[in-house]
């Protein structure tokens, strides 16, 4: 089957009751954007281009990890404040295509189609202003 991974926009306290296996978007009034194969590896690289942060330090910070299935084949993690900002303050501003052209760069996503990743992007940072502005979160559920 492949990897399904969601960026999802919560209220944190809808957040703190999701059962990571049962998860759907729906139960939760929960607005989603499927990311197949981003990770919250992927999302630190991306976070490093529009903040400057090294991303081997994001990587190496603890995820704060909501849920997850036992054997962490299904996770629901918190993205990082710090790229939901980023993305949200440069939603309507920011030229995406540099943007997607420079992620796919990275060692992560290397060959990944441009044209997906620069509409991938794009709505990512709409669906964080649209989160910053409704004062809800964004999560990272990963299916494997």
């Amino acid at each position: 089957m492949g990897v399904l991974t969601d960026v999802v926009a919560l209220r944190p306290e809808d957040a703190a009751r999701v059962d990571a296996a049962q998860f759907d978007a729906a139960t939760y009034g929960a607005w989603a954007l499927r990311g197949k194969g981003i990770f919250d590896v992927e999302l630190a690289t991306l976070e490093e281009i529009l903040t400057g942060q090294d991303a081997f330090e994001i990587i190496g910070e603890e995820s704060e990890v909501l849920s997850d299935s036992g054997g962490f084949s299904i996770v629901f993690e918190a993205v990082r404040p710090s790229l939901t900002k980023a993305l949200a303050e440069r939603a309507s501003t920011a030229d995406w295509a540099a943007i997607a052209d420079r992620w796919e760069e990275t060692d992560e996503l290397a060959g990944a189609d441009l044209e997906a990743l620069t509409e991938y992007v794009t709505k990512l940072a709409d669906l964080a202003a649209r989160a910053v502005a409704a004062e809800r979160s964004l999560y990272l559920w990963i299916c494997v």
